[in-house]
């Protein structure tokens, strides 16, 4: 995936583009945190962080979701949607 670096992505651009790095870019805390509440949920991880990632851009509207700034914002995203839920992730089924 070819994404110039000033680009704006969507949510699905970001997952496809963030989903090879997913257990090296986490923080150790997250990456068990993201296994255990796709086991609890009994939905893949993919699922879960693309709950994550809309719930930072629907909370962050002006900040712009670009390629290299993609892993920090994971992982800050990560964090303030486990803050926020208080370690589990609101099931949408």
């Amino acid at each position: 995936m070819i994404i110039s670096a000033d680009t704006s992505l969507t949510i699905d651009q970001a997952m496809k583009a963030f989903r090879p790095w997913i257990s090296a870019e986490l923080l150790k805390t997250q990456f068990r945190w993201l296994v255990a509440e796709s086991k609890r949920q009994q939905v893949k991880k993919a699922e879960i962080l693309r709950r994550v990632l809309t719930a930072w851009v629907n909370n962050h509207p002006e900040e712009r979701l670009t390629k290299p700034q993609l892993f920090n914002i994971m992982r800050a995203a990560t964090g303030e949607f486990i803050e926020q839920w208080g370690g589990s992730a609101p099931k949408t089924r």
